[in-house]
């Protein structure tokens, strides 16, 4: 079923003028339950593994019908 698939983000760390940027691409399902479930498991990945006081680009991409 598309609307459980779990999200699996791609990171990378790149040194931008001394300070690290993390970047982040990650891919959406295509149904909106499946879209929120997935964003909010973004949510909890970026809290474990970047810094809170880190600098932070996120790109989405998505299905849409």
């Amino acid at each position: 079923m598309l609307s459980s698939t779990p999200i699996s983000p791609e990171v990378t760390t790149l040194q931008v003028q001394g300070r690290e940027l993390h970047v982040i691409v990650a891919h959406l399902g295509l149904l909106l339950g499946g879209r929120l479930r997935q964003t909010q498991q973004l949510h909890d990945f970026i809290a474990r593994v970047v810094p809170a006081d880190a600098q932070l680009l996120v790109e989405f991409a998505w299905d849409a019908p």
